[in-house]
């Protein structure tokens, strides 16, 4: 319960002007979700795992143009990748 009450904390804290677009909102929810989830494993494996799930997540939900992309580069362990949100 900790962990998600992180995640919301992360998109309350975010000032509205920025996030006024879905798909902006659902990158930040990808980002804050990858700070507290992704930032504890350990394993590469465990990594992959954790964006294979989150990228199906992402496009059940939201459709953000060029999520595949994004998740291309993610194939070697790679961390702040939100930056152009």
């Amino acid at each position: 319960m900790r962990h998600l009450s992180n995640v919301f904390q992360g998109l309350l804290f975010s000032n509205p002007e920025n996030f006024n677009d879905v798909n902006k909102l659902a990158k930040l929810w990808l980002h804050e979700s990858e700070r507290v989830y992704a930032d504890r494993l350990v394993t590469n494996a465990d990594l992959s795992t954790y964006n294979k799930n989150v990228q199906g997540i992402a496009n059940k939900f939201f459709k953000i143009p060029g999520m595949e992309d994004f998740y291309k580069k993610a194939g070697a362990y790679t961390r702040s990748r939100y930056s152009s949100i």
